[in-house]
């Protein structure tokens, strides 16, 4: 950094001044060779700019006011110097050595005496000082009396417009959007969803993880209705929209189904479908499985017409069994009773008994016995 330095000398009008048109080298020490051996707080000298930010070859106007509260101090003078840059003189002042003094003597007006110059910045790029003394006099011709001070220097800085004041490796010409902020630039990442613009790229939070948010009214951690897309989930939302009733926590897609009582709990569009096989309960006769629904399925009538079959063949088996055998033994036991030793008695006796005995007769009993026992069973 390099200084500039000022000095305010204050003069007095038609009174001899050792210095009548100022004096250079002052402006960092003060005036006490000439007008008090130290600083007198009753005098206040100001040093302003009309810009303290500028670019190479801007000109800066500034003002030094020299104000006291000793009312016999009637005028006053200045020194001015800069640590680079060029200085010139203004309405009532001088560059004398590259410096600034007064070029005659100024009167004061209510107490306070200003001067005007300018600096001109120099192409370098850097920060500048301006610093300044002035004094404030009595007239009286010498050191009784009068009284000075410093002024509080000023920094110019010089710049291009291309700073970084974040340190971010990235000025405000190479795109650097908020050079106050180093989290802000043309490398950072913009992954926050922080509303902030961190790379510089126009975009919003473009690389932040943006998700759908559905409103979750029953706090199930199911949602309904529509999205609102944002990479922060927002209070009573959830990410899905899976809830076909989300004005009741007791239904979601988690919940445990109870079947028929008109309430899809879970939420997969089934109530009186218990099984699954896609056939409801007023179709289904067992809706516990699912490999049995329709009324074929579940007719008593395919199992008494198997036993209807059964008994068909029982029938048949055994009255054809029981004929034979009927048959053996009629012809047996009728064989024997025709060729007794009675036949001719018999025969004798009743025409129609002789005819039984005969083995003609036997043959008709045999064969009505097994058609008298089929005609029972069925």
């Amino acid at each position: 950094m390099r200084t500039l330095i000022a000095t305010l000398m204050l003069a007095t009008p038609g009174t001899a001044l050792a210095y009548s048109t100022g004096k250079t080298g002052n402006s960092t020490t003060g005036c006490g060779s000439c007008h008090g051996s130290s600083a007198d707080s009753d005098v206040t000298v100001t040093l302003n700019a009309s810009s303290t930010e500028v670019a190479p070859g801007d000109v800066v106007s500034l003002t030094l006011e020299i104000t006291s509260s000793n009312s016999d101090h009637t005028g006053g003078g200045l020194n001015v110097s800069a640590s680079d840059g060029k200085l010139a003189g203004g309405s009532n002042t001088q560059t004398s050595s590259s410096e600034i003094t007064h070029s005659a003597a100024e009167a004061a007006s209510g107490g306070t005496v200003t001067f005007d110059f300018e600096w001109t910045a120099p192409s370098t790029l850097d920060d500048y000082t301006i610093a300044g003394a002035g004094n404030a006099v009595d007239e009286n011709g010498g050191k009784t009396g009068d009284g000075w001070n410093l002024a509080s220097d000023i920094t110019i800085t010089v710049t291009d417009g291309c700073e970084d004041n974040d340190s971010d490796g990235y000025t405000t010409c190479e795109d650097d959007c908020d050079d106050d902020d180093n989290t802000v630039n043309p490398g950072a990442a913009d992954d926050d969803c922080n509303d902030i613009d961190n790379n510089c790229d126009g975009t919003i939070d473009e690389d932040a993880d943006w998700t759908d948010w559905y409103t979750d009214a029953d706090g199930d951690g199911y949602g309904a209705g529509s999205a609102t897309n944002d990479c922060v989930q927002p209070s009573g939302t959830a990410d899905n929209d899976e809830d076909c009733d989300d004005e009741d926590s007791d239904v979601s897609p988690d919940a445990e189904e109870t079947w028929y009582d008109g309430v899809d709990q879970d939420c997969d569009g089934n109530d009186d479908d218990q099984d699954g096989d896609g056939v409801g309960l007023d179709d289904d006769c067992d809706d516990t499985d699912e490999t049995v629904w329709d009324a074929e399925d579940c007719e008593s009538g395919d199992d008494g017409g198997d036993d209807g079959d059964d008994g068909g063949d029982d029938g048949g088996d055994d009255g054809g069994d029981d004929g034979d055998d009927g048959g053996d033994d009629g012809g047996d036991d009728g064989g024997d009773d025709g060729g007794g030793d009675h036949d001719h008695d018999h025969g004798d006796d009743d025409g129609k008994d002789g005819g039984c005995g005969s083995g003609a007769a036997v043959i008709p009993l045999v064969m009505l016995a097994p058609l008298g026992l089929r005609r029972r069973r069925r």
